[in-house]
């Protein structure tokens, strides 16, 4: 069996886990389904603009900052006259950045990049994960940070009673629109959207995200049908909200459930606790569908997950030194 703990998932929450794993000197591998790590944070720049295909916006918890966070304070700048009055904030070099710390962290040969995981299993004290591509890989130990309908595919075999209950998480589909515009072509403060189609509407005219004299404004749209073509959804938009043709950069994302509406429930918390009891020792559940809302819960969370599996392997070796 190898002796690496395998975190399923780089995203955020799985880059933080297994950063927080070498930090505790356990090594480790990260699994990712996509072409690259960090899931939807990806960002460009563009004509003087920094574009992000994920969120702008984060919430945070900037009274209570945790040690040795691997972004600086200075990253970040406070959204101002958001919509709702919510304490919003934004990173000046885009929302990847975000992750650069955490990936510039890991050993080379650590991240195992466009490779699916189909399955789970378990034998003695260690874990199976069953690749699509038919390999099969061995760990004493694993951080499953991806998200609930994924993991719940994975747990199928393992656990069916916890892979059944995250099977029926439910997520909003939402379509990111991302605009940059002079100022004077739009109204600021932003008002708030015309109805429930939207699930966001953030912007800034920050210096570090924008050319002098203009503002960058980030709406999610929910229920557009993914075989609309992306200038259809910013002319349609545009009409909603009573904005010109005339922005100067444009994107469109689209990424499927990024918001899960579990964890807007308050029994969430609870329900989590008794899923996690679910799982066989040596498995962390870890992400932003299992109760992370801010940016300093991802942390908390992987940190957590690295103690419960630093933990974990010192009692199997204190067994086998018996």
């Amino acid at each position: 069996m190898s002796d690496r703990v395998i975190v399923i998932g780089a995203g955020l929450s799985g880059l933080a886990a297994a950063c927080e794993l070498l930090r505790r000197d356990l090594p480790c591998a990260l699994i990712e389904l996509r072409q690259r790590a960090g899931g939807s944070l990806c960002s460009e720049h563009c004509e003087g603009f920094v574009l992000d295909s994920g969120p702008l916006a984060f919430e945070r918890d900037p009274a209570y900052p945790l040690a040795d966070s691997p972004w600086p304070e200075e990253a970040f700048f406070e959204l101002q006259g958001q919509e709702g009055g919510r304490r919003l904030h934004a990173t000046r070099e885009g929302s990847q950045s975000l992750i650069m710390p955490l990936l510039e962290a890991l050993p080379a040969g650590a991240l195992i990049t466009r490779m699916a995981v189909s399955s789970l299993g378990q034998f003695g004290s260690g874990f199976d994960i069953c690749l699509e591509n038919g390999i099969v890989l061995t760990a004493p130990a694993l951080v499953l940070a991806a998200p609930a309908h994924s993991a719940a595919r994975m747990l199928y075999s393992l656990r069916p009673q916890v892979g059944a209950a995250l099977r029926d998480f439910h997520h909003d589909a939402i379509t990111r629109v991302t605009l940059g515009y002079r100022r004077e072509d739009v109204p600021l403060p932003v008002p708030a959207p015309p109805d429930t189609g939207f699930a966001f509407c953030h912007w800034t005219d920050h210096p570090s995200r924008v050319p002098p004299g203009h503002v960058l404004l980030q709406l999610g749209l929910r229920l557009v049908p993914a075989n609309v073509p992306a200038a259809q959804v910013i002319a349609e938009l545009q009409a909603n909200m009573g904005w010109p043709s005339t922005h100067r950069v444009a994107r469109v994302a689209r990424w499927p459930g990024p918001d899960c509406l579990e964890v807007h429930e308050p029994q969430h918390a609870q329900r989590m606790a008794a899923l996690r009891q679910g799982l066989p020792a040596g498995i962390a559940l870890i992400g932003s569908d299992y109760g992370a809302p801010l940016l300093e819960d991802r942390l908390r969370q992987a940190r957590v997950a690295a103690g419960e599996i630093a933990a974990w392997l010192a009692c199997q070796s204190g067994r086998r030194d018996r």
